[in-house]
């Protein structure tokens, strides 16, 4: 991934802000949230991918392993989200592979599975009951890229 995967920064940060203001319904945490993340991808081998109305955030995990998780324009309908999610996937996997990437993973809490079920299935994601980085019960999704 390169830098520029990365493209309008005053929409890349609008998209970060307001999930995270949905997320939070706290200014001073999502400008936080906003701040960590601004550190975290100086870090090698984190990357932000911007993609339509989408923010991905790709950490290396391991070799030829990123974590990804999605922060969707919050402007948008459930529906619309699922729709531009689904939109850009093919996209991201396409810069994925370009980049030697060959698994993918995300999780998330067990009750927010049935919201994704339809897209993580039609891209033959897997899955894996764990627990989460707050000890409760989540769900890891990978693919082979």
């Amino acid at each position: 991934m390169t830098a520029s995967t990365v493209k309008q920064p005053n929409e890349v940060v609008q998209i970060m802000y307001d999930h995270f203001m949905e997320q939070y319904h706290d200014n001073n945490k999502a400008i936080a949230a906003i701040n960590y993340m601004a550190e975290k991808v100086q870090e090698q081998g984190c990357k932000l991918v911007h993609l339509g109305k989408l923010v991905f955030l790709i950490t290396v995990s391991g070799p030829h392993m990123v974590e990804m998780h999605a922060m969707i324009d919050t402007h948008l309908s459930e529906n619309e989200k699922l729709k531009e999610l689904d939109k850009q996937l093919d996209p991201l996997m396409d810069i994925l592979r370009k980049a030697d990437v060959k698994v993918l993973y995300t999780y998330m809490p067990v009750k927010d599975k049935s919201k994704y079920e339809k897209i993580l299935r039609e891209y033959k994601f897997k899955e894996n009951k764990i627990e989460g980085p707050d000890g409760n019960p989540y769900i890891a999704f990978y693919i082979e890229v």
